[in-house]
C-alpha cells in the first residue's frame, strides 16, 4: 500500500485517480503484483482509465462516492486492464 500512496513532487493526482488507485490496492487487485512494479501499474492504470473508461473516472469526480454500480463498473474496468498487464 505504500507504493500506492506516493506521488511524486510537485506532481499532484486528481483525487478520482487517487481512488481508483487506491480502490485497486485495497480490493487485492495488486497483490500478485511485484513491488517494483507497483508505480508502473499505477502509470499505466491511469492512462488505460483515461483512454477506454473515462466516464467512470467522471462518475467518481462527479458522485464523490463509489456506489454499488460504481464499483461494478471499477471492478470490471480493472480486471480489463490486468488481462492485458505486463509486469
Amino acid at each position: 500500500m505504500v507504493e500506492v500512496l506516493k506521488q511524486p513532487p510537485y506532481s499532484p493526482i486528481p483525487i478520482e485517480k487517487q481512488v481508483v488507485q487506491i480502490y485497486a490496492g485495497t480490493k487485492g487487485f495488486l497483490d500478485d503484483i511485484p513491488v517494483s512494479a507497483v508505480t508502473k501499474f499505477e502509470e499505466e492504470l491511469t492512462t488505460f482509465m483515461d483512454s477506454k473508461y473515462p466516464q467512470i473516472l467522471e462518475q467518481i469526480r462527479e458522485k464523490k462516492q463509489l456506489d454499488k454500480d460504481l464499483e461494478e463498473e471499477l471492478n470490471r474496468a480493472i480486471e480489463d486492464f490486468k488481462s492485458q498487464f505486463v509486469a
